[in-house]
């Protein structure tokens, strides 16, 4: 099953597909994305159950971060601006080598780093 989910005025640069687990499997939901320095920007969808199926909604308030053949990086972020902050932020080190690899434990570490200077984003549990 895939659901495109649709969002306000904002035009996206693309359309992702994203997984969404639920006790019955993985569903596939399309979402918008906003493509920030290689790294693609969206809100984190949500599956609801309805009597006859399910809906996707956006989460309006949490945006995620892709990074194009590498998976997540493992954090959220309050805001479109503070997704954009640190998006920009990752390429910047990643341009740098202050990041050292892609592995969860090294995008892990630039997490803490970032949110704990960062107090418009966090940490996703389970990846450090």
């Amino acid at each position: 099953m895939s659901a495109v989910v649709v969002t306000g005025q904002e035009v996206p640069d693309e359309l992702i597909e994203v997984p969404l687990a639920d006790s019955y499997g993985t569903v596939h939901a399309t979402v918008p994305a906003w493509n920030v320095a290689g790294l693609l920007l969206h809100r984190r969808p949500r599956l609801e159950r309805l009597q006859l199926g399910y809906q996707v909604r956006e989460n309006s308030r949490i945006w995620l971060l892709c990074i194009p053949d590498h998976g997540y990086l493992p954090l959220e972020c309050y805001s479109k601006a503070a997704a954009t902050k640190a998006a920009r932020a990752f390429r910047r080190d990643a341009d740098d080598r202050a990041v050292t690899g892609y592995t969860s434990a090294d995008l892990a570490l630039w997490v803490r780093a970032w949110c704990s200077r960062n107090p418009d984003a966090v940490p996703l549990l389970g990846y450090d």
